[in-house]
């Protein structure tokens, strides 16, 4: 048996729109499901209070669901959250980096689009807390539930009663889960 040919982050990025549902993980390429009006509901009413947190305490930059991360090399991750924020500290001083963004996101949101993409968003949720990124939050729009994840902490699953919160990274945040996943 032949093993598969592993993808490079320039190859990736060279495929251009083709590349727009793909992400790379550890090499291979893996196609993104679409999500249904759950998902995007919950993706914008998160990326719109990020954003606005972001521009009011100067704390960073929210990246939207089609913006590459490459997390690891040799071989190649480039992940693709449903929001990736950058905080201020790591931004470059001048213009915006071409291409993918070279580094893990602080923070990665990943917005469950289908049950059988969890195995998937398990790999990407360990990639981005071994490579750099502080807090993940994976977004479960069906049984209403963010759990989150800390590379220094266990776990924690929110329900809707609940108000997620950005920890130390994102002081002040809070987003009552109903109006993210109700």
């Amino acid at each position: 048996m032949v093993a598969a040919k592993l993808v490079t982050a320039e190859e990736l990025e060279a495929m251009g729109p083709a590349s727009a549902r793909r992400e790379l993980i550890e090499g291979e390429i893996v196609d993104i499901p679409m999500g249904g009006a759950r998902q995007g509901i919950a993706m914008a009413h998160l990326l719109a209070d990020l954003v606005g947190y972001l521009h009011t305490h100067q704390a960073g930059i929210a990246f939207g669901s089609r913006t590459g991360f490459v997390v690891t090399r040799n071989p190649d991750s480039v992940l693709a959250p449903s929001v990736g924020v950058v905080l201020a500290e790591r931004l470059p001083e001048r213009d915006i980096w071409e291409g993918f963004v070279p580094f893990a996101p602080d923070l990665a949101v990943e917005i469950e689009l289908t049950e059988s993409y969890n195995d998937v968003i398990a790999r990407k949720a360990a990639l981005y807390l071994t490579n750099g990124s502080r807090y993940v939050w994976v977004v479960r729009p069906k049984p209403r539930t963010v759990t989150v994840f800390r590379p220094d902490a266990p776990e924690a699953t929110l329900g809707t009663d609940d108000v997620l919160d950005g920890g130390d990274m994102l002081p002040e945040f809070q987003l009552p889960l109903a109006a993210l996943v109700g």
